[in-house]
């Protein structure tokens, strides 16, 4: 271990200048908002923003529907199921496989002697 030992009176001078540096970044950034509230931008903002209830607007949120949602989702697995229904049906004829162009091999995968 080869520490070199501070004086304590040398710490104490870092650590309040440390200090110091910090309270000033603090400072600056709570004038330069004024009103020492946190800061948000708009777009984040709009992302927590409510929708007003009643406003009678025609851009209006959709309101969400648990049922609607849910009815779609089976729909949608029934045609799923038709669709895996039918790659199964073809796929337990048999497949005719024709091999067009077959890579070159060194040898070393299939164990043949050279």
């Amino acid at each position: 271990m080869n520490q070199q030992a501070i004086p304590v009176q040398s710490r104490g001078r870092y650590t309040n200048g440390l200090l110091t540096v910090i309270a000033l970044l603090l400072g600056v950034a709570v004038l330069q908002n004024g009103s020492g509230q946190p800061v948000m931008p708009e777009s984040a903002s709009a992302a927590f923003a409510q929708p007003q209830r009643g406003s009678g607007t025609s851009k209006s949120v959709p309101t969400f529907n648990a049922a609607a949602q849910r009815k779609q989702i089976i729909n949608e697995l029934k045609v799923l199921q038709r669709s895996v229904a039918s790659l199964e049906k073809k796929l337990s004829g048999g497949l005719k496989v024709t091999v067009t162009n077959l890579p070159r091999s060194d040898g070393a995968s299939s164990g043949a002697k050279k």
